[in-house]
């Protein structure tokens, strides 16, 4: 799980004011990892945003499960809430590999 935060930066380059953004890759990245991306546009929001990263990092369910045929390839993967005050995040594919599992410690 990876949480992204991308700043959008304004500067003078000897000629001009230059406004840049992030990234694009940085909030794919996020996504597809199952954790956040936050896109700041001054320096000053960074102190709250890590904020609420910790909230939701304190605040999160860790949900597994095994799946039956171990054949090492790339599954989709989807988690749906009913309560449409939350907010989940998940990764969006695992590969059933029978390697990967045989890793973990019990």
């Amino acid at each position: 799980m990876i949480y992204a935060i991308g700043l959008r930066a304004e500067f003078f380059n000897g000629r001009r004011t230059v406004r840049s953004r992030p990234d694009r890759n940085l909030r794919r990245f996020a996504q597809e990892t199952g954790g956040g991306y936050f896109e700041l546009q001054e320096n000053d929001e960074l102190g709250s945003t890590f904020t609420r990263v910790a909230q939701e990092l304190h605040s999160q369910y860790l949900i597994g499960f095994s799946p039956t045929e171990l054949d090492g390839k790339v599954h989709e993967l989807s988690v749906r809430l009913r309560n449409q005050n939350m907010t989940a995040r998940a990764r969006r594919s695992y590969v059933a590999s029978a390697e990967r599992l045989s890793s973990v410690p019990n």
